[in-house]
């Protein structure tokens, strides 16, 4: 890495989270969205192949994902891993939604949705 060109992840790491260009927010919400996919049998695919559904319910909501242990940086940029923090983040009202469109709703009302 060179200290004066930054790569991109050290930058949005760096900075408040209004200040994440448009393009990365999209990126996102959009595979947040196809977690949702995922998670709600949208897809006719099987999601333990993608996901580990979490045992620990004691905080947030019911549908929080386990995060697999990684030893590559392939496969922790993979796209099942790069999304489960953003995924448990989210309340319950936001993932609990009844359809696409009200969870869609719902991301874009939270405050960097």
């Amino acid at each position: 890495m060179n200290i004066r060109h930054p790569s991109t992840y050290v930058r949005l790491s760096n900075c408040p989270l209004e200040m994440i260009p448009l393009k990365h927010r999209r990126w996102r919400r959009q595979d947040i969205c196809e977690t949702y996919k995922h998670v709600n049998s949208h897809y006719k695919t099987d999601t333990s192949v993608l996901f580990i559904r979490g045992v620990s319910r004691t905080r947030g909501h019911e549908l929080k994902l386990q995060k697999p242990f990684a030893r590559t940086n392939l496969r922790k940029n993979f796209f099942s891993n790069r999304v489960i923090d953003s995924w448990n983040r989210l309340p319950s009202e936001v993932v609990e939604a009844a359809t696409l469109d009200s969870f869609k709703k719902n991301l874009r009302s939270l405050p960097i949705g």
